[in-house]
């Protein structure tokens, strides 16, 4: 079935969790770091490219927030990334195609 078509256009999408605030479980110098919570901010990451790696595809950025604070004045069509801010919890499968939507139109 794939052989009827071009790796040029065959597109693979995977997304990753990043925890951004969270610390390293040792360090180099004290080993575990204990007595401290765990922060658990996280941002959803979609990367995409085509088979033969020669058409990539914007990250998708998925927040917690559609306008956080850090880029409430920046304007956000001119990021490097696509970003997305998520409405409510379980609905990361409705971004999951935000940069394919190219390929339906």
């Amino acid at each position: 079935m794939i052989a009827e078509y071009d790796l040029n256009d065959i597109y693979n999408a995977d997304e990753t969790t990043l925890y951004w605030k969270l610390e390293p479980n040792k360090s180099l110098a004290n080993g575990p770091i204990v007595g401290t919570k765990k922060p658990k901010d996280r941002v959803t990451i979609m990367l995409t490219c085509n088979a033969t790696g020669s058409h990539k595809l914007p990250a998708v950025f998925i927040h917690k927030f559609k306008n956080p604070k850090c880029i409430r004045n920046i304007d956000k069509t001119m990021l490097p990334v696509w970003y997305s801010g998520i409405i409510h919890r379980g609905c990361n499968a409705r971004y999951s195609n935000h940069g394919l939507n190219w390929l339906i139109n």
